[in-house]
């Protein structure tokens, strides 16, 4: 095989049917085990007795969030050769280009987990539906739980707040291909470090926001942050734009960061 081409669908198809063939009983224990615990989260958050409230529809979303850290630590645990040095030249020596590698794990760790995710949450949620109301049914008035549905991700917000729901999107896109990219900075306790990073990142940021604070408006005060606010657009002022912008743009600058990375190694 010439390694020195871009990509080839057939080497491209060989890298994926290898990576299965590797990890497919850790795949077949994480599909289960992901499964049994969105249920269990899921039901645990359920009015099961006879005084609980109604569940409402957009606590779906709050226990949907708490499964993504799930979704996520399984993105931010690709290229798991790469976790020793020897599995590291092994998976480096493979006969293909860069790109077809850094593909692979992208298709995988995100558009085939993503998917996945998905339907498990929504067979959870189902499931956990039934069981709890399966519970309640001994009561003859008792608590009322809506069958989810996506639409409730977003439950309590309008169509004026369109923009706050696509920041949301893409700033979890963004979160993903962050643990996604930035792993290949590191080798051993990958994810660990990848998320010590992100934390420390987030600590710098707000400190910078504090300390100019502090420069241009003396009068600030511990953790003030004082800003001018002016609108710009709809109902939406240039604070808005600015989070929406730090929250959905990065996105675009991790995957070529996680790339030129692999390619660095392969060279």
């Amino acid at each position: 095989m010439n390694k020195n081409n871009f990509f080839s669908f057939n080497r491209f198809g060989l890298l994926l049917r290898n990576d299965i063939l590797l990890n497919y009983k850790q795949y077949l224990l994480m599909i289960p085990g992901a499964f049994l615990a969105g249920y269990v989260i899921l039901y645990l958050n359920m009015p099961t007795n006879q005084y609980a409230r109604d569940f409402y529809p957009s606590t779906y979303g709050g226990l949907f969030i708490v499964c993504l850290i799930g979704l996520g630590a399984f993105i931010g645990l690709g290229f798991p050769s790469l976790n020793s040095k020897t599995g590291a030249q092994n998976y480096l020596l493979i006969p293909c280009s860069t790109f077809e590698k850094f593909l692979s794990q992208f298709i995988i760790r995100i558009v085939i987990g993503t998917a996945l995710f998905f339907v498990l949450f929504y067979i959870d949620a189902l499931l956990a539906r039934v069981t709890a109301l399966q519970v309640l049914s001994r009561y003859e008035s008792h608590a009322q739980i809506p069958v989810f549905q996506y639409s409730y991700l977003f439950y309590n917000m309008n169509e004026d707040q369109s923009l706050i729901k696509d920041a949301l999107f893409l700033f979890f896109v963004s979160l993903g291909m962050y643990l996604f990219s930035v792993r290949l900075y590191f080798t051993k306790i990958a994810l660990l470090k990848t998320i010590l990073t992100l934390a420390a990142s987030i600590i710098i940021i707000m400190l910078t926001v504090f300390g100019f604070s502090h420069l241009f408006y003396p009068g600030a005060y511990g953790l003030d942050v004082h800003l001018n606010h002016y609108k710009i657009y709809n109902n939406y002022d240039n604070f808005d734009i600015f989070m929406f912008t730090i929250l959905s743009v990065p996105w675009l600058f991790f995957l070529p960061l996680g790339y030129f990375k692999l390619k660095e190694k392969q060279i």
